[in-house]
């Protein structure tokens, strides 16, 4: 969209603010401008809000800053941005020096006091008033930033806003939004909050007469019909306000619709009306999306360097130095310059200078929250289709598993046919199982029983072996005393056969011993008168007299004694006593 050439200037910047270089076709802001300023004049410290779009940054660039340039002789510093790597107190010392064009301050003081020492030598250089205007406050309230630092630099605003330097003047320019915020922010430091100048959007009644001498200063000029003018600028009007030149306008759209017509129409022939009516929705939605496509193969890379680098998460603007662009990576360093200059040209981006080189930003807010919102509808269109493909893949997956199923239900119903051919058999193993079963249980339960029984039985056989040992320990005694009477019965049939020995032999000593008698008897002894004498004693071997009665034997139980038989050596009287019956009767038994 190469429209700004030496052949052609388009006075409309787009959505971009107006610069100071802009102040000649800066139109409709003229009074509200001039308001602006004395209020600055006025007052050391002035909080600047308004809505998105209101024209914050063109009023202040292309109206007041001119105006007390001009009438008031004001050096300004401006800063229109943020950093997000950057302290706010060390980029502020930064754009002090670079637009003061002052020397740098001893390295041995703190960033803070360097910041007072370069005003003061500003002012010994000059005695000319400065203002500084802080662009974009809302940047330092983003939830990214940190907090410590930011509420370090108010709080040293604050006190540097009352610094007794005659001439030092500060603007605080923010969205009307995030007042509240700020408010929150610079609680109890009243210098930043005690002067607020709101400024609102323009009219429709305004600002149809300032695009149409915008149009006329243009190159080639053009002549804009105010009525058709009046009938676009109520299609961006703000929503919900009616249809009257009092309603507001939201002037980046409008900026927009006119930068587009403007280009539209310096390629028409001369003779083409310009009175025609004009649709701005088209040219709106289509803004973005034409720059881009003229991109060729290098949109996707276009879009990738606004939507992931230029835009942060909340779809708020973001800064992005050319050096970080680089290294990025998106493109070479020749396509990426491709892509910087007809963005910047279309004035999608706007650039300013960075430490020696340039760092850009989206040109307005509007262009930060249309592409925010293609970034989430491209991240909705990813997520759908990934969606879709899951989906997909989940269909193959279900589509499988119904083939698998119905081949497993082919299969089934063959088992089936085979389990029902089998059905019946399987109940009567059922049933025989069952019986089994039961059959089982009882024999069990019997068993059971007899292992009752049996634990019973060997309980009994164990009382009755014991019962055993003990008749074999008194069989054994038994045994034992049986052993000794029957060696007691033999010692004494030993002993009674001693003695029937014994008593024979006395038998026969005293038959021996009776018939020596006997024959003593028939036969006298001779006598002889000479020899006459007393009776010879009978000698030794004479027989032992008979034993006039035999006692009776009595049995002994035990070891038999041996009775003591009479001696033999017993001599008898020399006159046999009588024969007593007693004798008799022995010696006939």
């Amino acid at each position: 969209m190469s429209d700004e050439t030496g052949a052609s200037i388009n006075p409309f910047p787009g959505p971009q603010p107006y610069r100071t270089s802009d102040r000649a076709r800066f139109y409709g802001r003229e009074a509200v401008g001039h308001e602006l300023a004395s209020t600055i004049l006025a007052h050391r410290c002035v909080a600047l809000f308004g809505p998105s779009g209101a024209g914050k940054s063109s009023v202040m660039q292309a109206a007041v800053i001119p105006e007390l340039d001009e009438n008031y002789d004001f050096r300004h510093v401006a800063i229109d941005g943020w950093p997000a790597d950057e302290d706010p107190v060390a980029w502020l010392l930064y754009t002090l020096h670079a637009q003061l064009k002052l020397a740098a301050p001893d390295p041995s003081l703190g960033l803070y006091e360097s910041v007072e020492w370069t005003v003061r030598q500003a002012f010994r250089r000059s005695d000319r008033p400065i203002l500084i205007y802080l662009d974009q406050i809302e940047q330092l309230l983003l939830p990214h930033r940190d907090t410590a630092s930011v509420e370090a630099f108010l709080d040293w605003l604050d006190r540097f806003a009352e610094r007794p330097l005659r001439g030092l003047h500060l603007v605080l320019a923010m969205r009307e939004d995030y007042l509240g915020r700020f408010r929150d922010r610079a609680r109890g430091r009243h210098r930043l909050l005690e002067n607020g100048f709101r400024l609102g959007p323009l009219t429709v009644g305004e600002i149809v007469g300032a695009v149409c001498h915008a149009a006329a200063d243009g190159v080639p000029p053009q002549v804009w019909s105010g009525a058709a003018m009046r009938t676009l600028m109520l299609q961006v009007r703000v929503p919900g306000q009616s249809e009257s030149d009092d309603a507001e306008v939201q002037t980046a759209f409008a900026q927009i619709v006119c930068r587009a017509l403007f280009v539209e129409r310096a390629g028409q022939d001369a003779a083409t009306r310009v009175d025609l009516p004009v649709q701005a929705e088209p040219i709106l939605f289509g803004y973005l999306e034409n720059t881009l496509a003229a991109l060729g193969p290098l949109r996707g890379p276009a879009e990738r360097l606004l939507e992931d680098h230029l835009i942060a998460a909340d779809g708020t603007r973001t800064l992005l130095t050319e050096e970080a662009a680089r290294a990025s990576g998106l493109v070479s360093s020749a396509e990426l310059d491709t892509i910087l200059t007809n963005l910047e040209r279309a004035a999608i981006l706007r650039a300013e200078q960075h430490r020696g080189t340039r760092y850009f930003e989206l040109g307005h807010d509007w262009l930060a929250k249309k592409v925010h919102d293609r970034k989430q509808e491209r991240l909705a269109r990813v997520a759908e289709l990934t969606r879709e493909r899951e989906r997909a893949a989940q269909q193959r997956a279900a589509q499988e598993q119904l083939l698998a199923a119905q081949a497993e239900t082919r299969r089934a119903r063959k088992v089936v046919a085979v389990v029902a051919a089998f059905g019946v058999l399987a109940a009567g193993l059922g049933v025989f199982a069952w019986t089994q079963q039961q059959v089982a249980r009882s024999e069990a339960e019997r068993a059971l029983q007899a292992e009752g029984e049996a634990r019973q039985a060997e309980d009994a056989a164990r009382a009755e072996r014991d019962r055993a040992n003990d008749a074999s320990r008194e069989a054994i005694a038994a045994k034992q005393r049986a052993e000794e009477s029957l060696a007691a019965e033999q010692a004494a049939k030993a002993a009674a056969d001693a003695a029937a020995q014994e008593a024979l032999e006395q038998k026969t000593i005293a038959e021996t011993q009776r018939r020596a008698a006997v024959a003593a008897e028939e036969k006298p002894p001779p006598r002889s008168s000479a020899s006459a004498g007393p009776p010879a004693t009978p000698s030794t071997s004479a027989a032992t007299p008979r034993r006039t009665c035999a006692a009776p034997r009595t049995r002994r139980v035990g070891p038999a004694t041996p009775t003591t038989s009479p001696s033999p050596s017993r001599s008898w009287p020399a006159t046999r006593p009588p024969r007593s019956r007693c004798c008799s009767r022995s010696r006939t038994r």
